[in-house]
């Protein structure tokens, strides 16, 4: 495989990693779920959804009065093929809930500190998670009460 063909690779799967955390976080429920295979897998903490149709219904229940942070770092593409590739990414996540009123939120503490397993696959559509496993190494269970 040529270096562009690498890179074009590499970049499309960190495309995928960035646009993650921001449809999460900002509410784009279709567009998060999109970003996966038909087949794809979500994998995190007690959630498993094994298709895009669950990942898509399971984000429709996240209640509207949390708000997330998903901050991404370290970011390693590994590209196996011209079709496959996998990924670690590390994630730092803050959450806290919040109501209409709140006009300014202060910073809540770090909820999670992990990271991501990530497999991608080339679609029709450009390249998608085919899974992504969030493993959490430090986690603060006060906020998940």
């Amino acid at each position: 495989m040529d270096f562009n063909t690498r890179m074009a690779i590499e970049h499309a799967c960190t495309r995928c990693v960035v646009d993650y955390t921001h449809k999460v976080d900002f509410g784009d429920f279709d567009g998060f779920a999109n970003l996966f295979a038909e087949d794809g897998v979500l994998s995190v903490g007690p959630i498993y959804l094994d298709s895009r149709a669950k990942i898509r219904e399971g984000m429709s229940q996240r209640p509207s009065e949390l708000l997330s942070r998903h901050v991404t770092s370290n970011i390693a593409i590994n590209v196996i093929d011209e079709e496959t590739a996998t990924g670690l990414v590390y994630l730092t996540l803050y959450r806290t809930m919040v109501s209409d009123n709140d006009d300014l939120t202060p910073v809540p503490p770090v909820a999670i500190v992990g990271h991501y397993k990530d497999k991608f696959t080339k679609t029709a559509d450009g390249w998608k998670f085919a899974e992504r496993v969030g493993v959490f190494d430090m986690i603060d269970a006060a906020q998940f009460a």
